[in-house]
């Protein structure tokens, strides 16, 4: 993966992190206490000054308790919406939209699952 890619791989971790936690009433100390990690290291992943590896990622998800996949989407939302594509950075999403996002996957994961094509909304 190349420099520009991490970082901003590294920019959406870090405000899905915040967005996620704020939205959940966390401080920082608060999350890394139900993480296991501490304050500090949770302060380098939000400043984008850390990336977390896997197994620290999933302590987050935990300390969050937030399921992976959620997370992961977060990041997706983050990463695909027109201003970010624009100019490599955007407000965070709302967490209603994240919501929205995670009910959308659900909902296209049991049609596949049960053999039919997802549909596609028709704009008038």
């Amino acid at each position: 993966m190349e420099k520009k890619q991490r970082q901003l791989l590294s920019q959406a971790v870090a405000v899905t992190l915040i967005r996620l936690r704020e939205h959940y009433g966390l401080s920082q100390l608060q999350l890394a206490e139900r993480s296991g990690l501490t304050r500090q290291y949770i302060s380098m992943v939000e400043r984008q000054m850390r990336m977390p590896h896997l197994d620290t990622w999933i302590q987050i998800c935990r300390g969050l308790n937030v399921n992976e996949r959620d997370f992961m989407l977060g990041i997706q939302v983050y990463m695909t919406s027109p201003e970010f594509s624009r100019t490599g950075y955007c407000p965070p999403p709302p967490v209603s939209i994240l919501d929205e996002a995670r009910n959308q996957a659900i909902q296209a994961r049991k049609l596949a699952e049960a053999g039919a094509a997802p549909m596609r909304e028709v704009e008038a």
